[in-house]
C-alpha cells in the first residue's frame, strides 16, 4: 500500500541542483548502457515446442532473512520463503579431513487447487586425505532433497539428486509416477550440486522423454509439457519451484 504525503511546493531550480540532476541521469544512463545482458537459459528443443511455459513474474534479485523472496509463476505464487541456518563441521583423524555441511529453507507454495508446503535439504560431506604437504580430495559427495506436501497431507511429492552422477540427476516421484531429474550445467562446468547450472529437466523414466524443464538463472521459468497428468501440473511446479530457490549456485 502506498501512502500519499501532502504535495509541498516545488522547490526552484538552481543551477547547482540542475548540474546534480543532469549529472545523475548521465551516470543512470552509462550504466544502463553499460550493462550486461542477463543471461537466460535456451529452452529445451524437445519440451519447449510442446509446453506452457510459467513466467516469472515479481521476484526480487537478492536472498536472505531480510528479503521478502515470494514471486510469482504462472498462476501459482511462492511465499514465505525461509532459509535455516547452515552449519560446517570439521574432523580430522591422522591424515585424514572430513568436512561436513547442511542448510535447508521452506516454502509456502499456493496453487489453483492446493495449498503446498515446501521444503529442501541440502547435506554434503568432503573427505581430504593429507600427503606431505599436497592434499588430495579423495571423496566429495553432496545431497539435495524436496518435498511439497499440501496441507491437508493427503499428497506429497519429491525428488531427490545425488551428486555422485554425472550428469546430476536423481529420482522424482508424483503419486505413483516416477521420473529422472537432470541437470543443465552452466557453461563448461561439469555439473553437480556445488557447480553452476542453468536449469534441470524432468524425463520420464526409462524413455528419456522430456516433460518438464525449470530455469533456474534469475528471475528464472519453468515449463510444463501439455501432456502432462492436469492432477500432476500444480506439484510438478511447487518441485520446480523449490529448484529456482535452490538457485545456480
Amino acid at each position: 500500500m502506498q501512502h500519499h504525503s501532502p504535495i509541498d511546493k516545488p522547490a526552484p531550480i538552481t543551477a547547482s541542483r540542475y548540474t546534480a540532476a543532469g549529472a545523475a541521469a548521465l551516470l543512470s544512463l552509462l550504466l544502463s548502457a553499460c550493462a550486461f545482458p542477463t543471461p537466460r537459459m535456451t529452452p529445451p528443443p524437445d519440451i519447449a515446442p510442446n509446453a506452457d511455459v510459467l513466467e516469472v513474474a515479481n521476484r526480487s534479485s537478492f536472498i536472505g532473512s531480510l528479503v521478502d523472496e515470494s514471486f510469482d509463476v504462472g498462476p501459482y505464487r511462492v511465499t514465505e520463503v525461509k532459509r535455516g541456518w547452515g552449519s560446517n563441521s570439521s574432523t580430522t583423524l591422522g591424515n585424514v579431513t572430513v568436512q561436513t555441511s547442511s542448510s535447508g529453507f521452506r516454502f509456502g507454495f499456493n496453487g489453483t487447487a492446493d495449498h503446498w508446503q515446501g521444503r529442501c535439504d541440502y547435506r554434503a560431506q568432503s573427505r581430504l586425505v593429507q600427503v606431505g604437504n599436497v592434499g588430495d580430495l579423495e571423496e566429495d559427495k553432496a545431497n539435495l532433497r524436496c518435498s511439497c506436501r499440501s496441507d491437508n497431507k493427503e499428497r506429497e511429492v519429491s525428488f531427490d539428486l545425488d551428486d555422485e552422477w554425472r550428469p546430476l540427476r536423481g529420482a522424482l516421484l508424483i503419486d505413483g509416477s516416477r521420473y529422472e531429474l537432470q541437470q543443465y550445467s552452466f557453461g563448461r562446468h561439469r555439473g553437480g550440486l556445488k557447480s553452476p547450472a542453468s536449469g534441470y529437466r524432468v524425463e520420464r523414466e526409462g524413455s528419456g522423454a522430456g516433460v518438464a524443464a525449470v530455469e533456474v538463472l534469475h528471475p528464472g521459468r519453468i515449463w510444463l509439457q501439455r501432456s502432462l497428468p492436469a492432477e500432476q501440473r500444480e506439484p510438478m511446479a511447487c518441485l520446480m519451484s523449490a529448484l529456482m530457490i535452490y538457485g545456480s549456485q
